[in-house]
């Protein structure tokens, strides 16, 4: 660690609060990682980025004078490996404990390899879905930096998402999975479809124009759409957010059956509204399923309808391949149900 004698070696210090004027002359670096969903993954997520566990994960050899990121506290980042590791010292500029929002931010010593500042900040967004924003402005101050050109900027980005990777998997690890009966719980924030389940997409035009767009985000998310393809969902459910769970009823009389769900990750954009939930310990069926609308640039609604399965209870794993001709079956009432919620005509 660098004596208190040290001062910072660039004078925009603090710069990165404000991370869309980052200053000139610098590199500029922002990434953005999706690490998944909810507060407690904003929790988990949060710890794992302010006590240098994400650092120390990446390789970094840090010692620090505290284990917390708090303002003022001074550490020495070993980068490198044996004989090639440099030492960079640097202090902690900001950092940021909110409902919403947890990181921090360092600055370089005098003796860095390089001079600037680098924000860490994990955020829950309102659709439920927690990033990892990684902010720098940074310019060589050795002559070996000097030399790397073009290089240090690869590795700088090769280093935050490396850093995305490891504060996901570290979020996943400390969050329970709370009774999901199967194992690629949010497959379906990344369009990822994993093997060993039955897959489906399927796709409808609503309408034309944003406000049938609003029209069928408000259906979709308001769980209108399911009660109107025949689907019981409890009255005092709440829309669709992250959290949020849901019982789905299926069936008539006595082959009713519940459905247990849970909201993974809802979205509310311009040009796109809907969500995802997977399926708790109870369901018949095991996997994901999102519903979203999107606004095309012709001005086309459609629905997309993405979901991955399989069999969770014995009826169902007997119903062979009656079940997945009853799931494409449904998503096309799922399109039926909104295209009358903004065409009653249709």
């Amino acid at each position: 660690m660098s004596p208190r004698t040290t001062a910072f070696s660039y004078p925009e210090v603090g710069a990165t609060r404000t991370p869309e004027q980052l200053p000139a002359g610098y590199r500029h670096l922002h990434h953005r990682t999706l690490i998944g969903h909810g507060r407690e993954v904003l929790e988990a997520a949060g710890e794992t980025v302010t006590t240098w566990r994400m650092h120390r994960g990446m390789g970094t050899k840090v010692r620090a004078e505290a284990e917390r990121t708090d303002p003022g506290v001074r550490a020495s980042l070993g980068l490198g490996f044996g004989p090639l590791t440099v030492s960079a010292p640097a202090e902690v500029v900001w950092s940021v404990r909110e409902p919403d929002r947890i990181g921090f931010a360092y600055g370089t010593l005098t003796g860095h390899p390089a001079r600037g500042e680098e924000s860490f900040v994990v955020d829950l967004a309102p659709d439920g879905a927690v990033w990892l924003t990684v902010t720098a402005f940074s310019r060589p101050d050795r002559w070996y930096t000097r030399l790397g050109g073009p290089l240090l900027g690869l590795l700088q980005g090769l280093y935050v998402r490396g850093c995305g990777r490891l504060v996901r998997r570290a979020a996943t690890a400390a969050v329970p999975r709370r009774s999901f009966n199967y194992p690629d719980v949010d497959a379906l924030a990344s369009d990822r479809l994993p093997a060993g389940y039955r897959h489906l997409r399927h796709r409808a035009l609503i309408g034309y124009g944003r406000e049938v767009l609003e029209a069928a985000g408000d259906t979709v998310t308001g769980w209108r759409m399911h009660r109107d393809a025949g689907i019981e969902i409890d009255p005092g459910t709440p829309p669709a957010a992250a959290g949020v769970r849901v019982v789905c009823r299926i069936g008539l009389g006595p082959l009713r059956v519940s459905a247990p769900a849970e909201v993974l990750w809802s979205v509310r954009e311009p040009d796109r509204i809907g969500f995802a939930y997977g399926t708790l310990t109870g369901h018949p069926e095991a996997g994901e399923e999102s519903f979203v609308v999107d606004l095309a640039p012709d001005g086309a609604v459609r629905l997309t309808v993405t979901a991955f399965s399989r069999p969770g209870r014995w009826y169902t794993r007997l119903g062979g391949p009656v079940v997945p001709l009853l799931q494409r079956l449904a998503a096309r009432r799922y399109a039926h149900a909104v295209r009358r919620s903004v065409d009653p005509a249709a």
